[in-house]
């Protein structure tokens, strides 16, 4: 393989589910689970074993679980989306997970995994990932995520303190698939985690220099029409980024069909493995492909990744 010092990865995410999430220090929900009997009323807030919560619209009984009863021009229940514990684990990008000072969490997730990516963090100023095997650890990481640029005394005192958002892990071993994961986030105050994903990584090819990185804004500008004055409203923006990777030609029908095989799935894709000065390239989304069979000897793969709001 052509080997690059940033290589282009894309993971697809684990699905995690009651089996996999051993144990968390969140605390866990204690909304009443739904019950068909139950007259409820409108506004009422119930819990199910997808670990959503639901908010009636009208009230009354009935028998439809409350996931299947909110679509339709006339739904009976609401989606508030997961629980605080599992918040972490939605694929939609703005649900954080948040507590106090430390967010600890156990995987087990019965394959191997090589790849580990934390999200959307809020006041997360380290993060310990350690990997066991057998009652022994296999893999231990610690990462400081300050991003403050400290060049005199004077950015030492009156610089704000700025953290990293996102980071990527793509070195935890896959040779031990019984493994247990244990991630620990730890900040001061209120910490936030908005998706952790794990799993078994791609490498795609050496991803070149001139890589395009923007966002789609959904905010809204509105102008007076009689008066030119305009009012803005912020809204959600996503990422998008553009690059074009080194192919070797012996991995064209292994890189197509793995690509093909991602179309319309959310992946986490990374441009520069554990390279914090390179993490707002790091984007969960779809992506598009072009391959261009330039030389008999390199090939060439352009992608575009859409990130999601």
């Amino acid at each position: 393989m052509i080997r690059s010092d940033y290589p282009l990865t894309i993971t697809k995410p684990i699905t995690i589910t009651d089996a996999i999430l051993t144990s968390s220090t969140v605390a866990a929900d204690t909304t009443p689970l739904w019950s068909a009997a139950t007259n409820y009323t409108a506004a009422q807030v119930v819990r199910r074993p997808n670990h959503h919560l639901y908010e009636s619209v009208a009230g009354g009984t009935d028998s439809t679980p409350p996931e299947q009863a909110t679509g339709g021009e006339t739904p009976k229940w609401v989606d508030l989306g997961p629980v605080n514990k599992w918040r972490m684990f939605d694929p939609r990008p703005g649900t954080l997970t948040t507590d106090t000072d430390e967010i600890e969490v156990v995987l087990t997730p019965g394959t191997s995994i090589g790849a580990l990516g934390a999200l959307e963090l809020y006041g997360v100023q380290r993060i310990e990932v350690t990997m066991t095997a057998g009652g022994i650890d296999v893999y231990h990481r610690e990462i400081g995520l300050s991003a403050s640029t400290l060049a005199s005394i004077f950015d030492w005192f009156f610089t704000d303190a700025v953290l990293e958002t996102e980071t990527v892990l793509m070195d935890l071993p896959q040779q031990w698939p019984a493994a247990t994961l244990t991630v620990k986030f730890s900040g001061s105050g209120t910490i936030g985690v908005g998706m952790l994903i794990i799993g078994r990584p791609f490498e795609v090819g050496g991803a070149e220099w001139g890589v395009s990185a923007t966002i789609d804004d959904w905010s809204l500008k509105l102008r007076d029409e009689r008066f030119g004055t305009v009012e803005f409203i912020k809204g959600e923006y996503s990422k998008r980024v553009k690059l074009r990777t080194i192919l070797e030609p012996g991995r064209f029908n292994l890189v197509y069909r793995q690509l093909a095989g991602f179309r319309a799935t959310p992946c986490l894709i990374s441009p520069a493995s554990s390279l914090q000065q390179f993490s707002g390239l790091v984007i969960f989304g779809v992506l598009s492909f072009d391959v261009d069979v330039a030389y008999p000897t390199l090939y060439y793969c352009s992608m575009e990744i859409e990130g999601l709001v």
